[in-house]
């Protein structure tokens, strides 16, 4: 095997655990930064505002964060890694979800709803940003191109 191909592996071997790791290094980051931010501002971390904006900024982040690092981490295939990524990222939010509202924890399921949003952003950017473009069907070729199809058919 080349080096190459053994980094390929490694890559595909790496993408779903170093995903979830950014995703949960940056919802932890987030919560901290998030509270030390409000205490700051001298707000309450527990209040209504302050739980919801700390469990918004950090849920968003970790669906982006989540989502994005995965589909740099893929050698190949980003746009099918994406969306494989959001379907992994909704059933992981599903099991965290059913015990949240079991326990009756709305802002666990606010934050996992913010991931979802969060996650389905990266997914339809990356699912743009791929799509592919076509020119329309009775677009004119370049002027540039003209001649030199004229010079070849004179010769």
């Amino acid at each position: 095997m080349t080096g190459t191909k053994i980094k390929i592996v490694a890559r595909w071997a790496s993408l779903v655990p170093g995903a979830a790791l950014a995703g949960w290094l940056v919802w932890v980051a987030l919560q901290a930064f998030a509270r030390v931010s409000l205490w700051a501002m001298n707000l309450d971390s527990e209040s209504v505002a302050g739980r919801a904006y700390v469990e918004t900024l950090s849920g968003l982040l970790t669906g982006l964060v989540f989502l994005y690092v995965g589909v740099k981490i893929a050698p190949a295939r980003r746009q099918r890694v994406a969306y494989g990524l959001g379907g992994m990222g909704l059933l992981a939010a599903g099991f965290v979800l059913f015990p949240a509202l079991a326990r009756a924890d709305y802002w666990a399921a606010w934050n996992v709803a913010c991931a979802i949003v969060g996650a389905a952003v990266v997914a339809a950017a990356i699912g743009a940003d791929d799509a592919p473009t076509r020119a329309a069907p009775d677009a004119a070729a370049p002027a540039s191109l003209e001649p030199a199809k004229a010079n070849r058919q004179s010769r």
